[in-house]
């Protein structure tokens, strides 16, 4: 078993199960984080709660995983004033606070003004249901944030790339993507397991950069995405 993963809760499990015998749906809500008390967090099925949650705030988004219908990619933006503690455990609740999809999370720092560094800290879960129809998102519009990533994909008509090129490794996996537009460069850099599968994907500008660390599930699934991003 991978050392981060994602699963759903018996409550969950229960829900998903009436949702798809009634034709209805599960309502997610609320996006979790926890510190697991300061120690490493094992999810379980029969979890209700997270081990120490220190922020719940709405969820950006849910879609279905262009690769997978039945996977449900939930995203989630953790605001820069908001921090001092180390994520190591995820939720997500429906609207009747219930917990149905938990999950461990490598040990990330979320720094708040105080420190002296902020930043926000943006979390894609990666589930998998038996139908992704079953579940659907209460929007509060007023907590709906853009990432960078989003923003960029929104405008990238604006960005055109002149030039790129791609380095390659001795196993010919793509490890770095130079690109040079008419908004200055961007470098991608891409750093695997040593099973082959992506670990961590670096996007640089020269303003900002972003981390995107990934987690499996036993299958060889991606259980979660982590992504920290910092102006540079």
């Amino acid at each position: 078993m991978p050392d981060f993963y994602t699963l759903v809760t018996d409550q969950g499990a229960a829900k998903l199960t009436i949702a798809q015998a009634q034709g209805s749906h599960v309502d997610l809500a609320e996006f979790a984080v926890g510190d697991g008390n300061g120690a490493a967090v094992v999810p379980a099925e029969n979890a209700t709660a997270l081990v120490n949650e220190v922020w719940r705030g709405g969820i950006n988004s849910v879609s279905q995983h262009p690769d997978n219908p039945t996977w449900l990619v939930i995203e989630a933006v953790v605001p820069t004033n908001v921090g001092g503690w180390t994520a190591r455990e995820i939720g997500v609740f429906d609207a009747d606070g219930d917990l149905i999809f938990f999950g461990n999370f490598p040990d990330t720092y979320k720094p708040n003004l105080a420190n002296g560094s902020a930043r926000d800290l943006v979390i894609k879960m990666i589930v998998e249901t038996g139908n992704s129809d079953q579940v659907q998102l209460s929007v509060d519009p007023s907590i709906i944030l853009v990432t960078l990533e989003e923003l960029e994909n929104c405008c990238r008509w604006l960005r055109v790339a002149d030039t790129a090129t791609y380095t390659y490794n001795g196993s010919d996996q793509l490890v770095l993507i130079e690109e040079t537009t008419d908004g200055g460069a961007r470098d991608t850099a891409i750093v695997y397991t040593a099973g082959g599968a992506v670990q961590t994907v670096t996007v640089t500008t020269p303003t900002h950069e972003r981390v995107e660390t990934f987690s499996y599930n036993p299958d060889g699934t991606v259980a979660s995405i982590s992504a920290v991003e910092n102006t540079l």
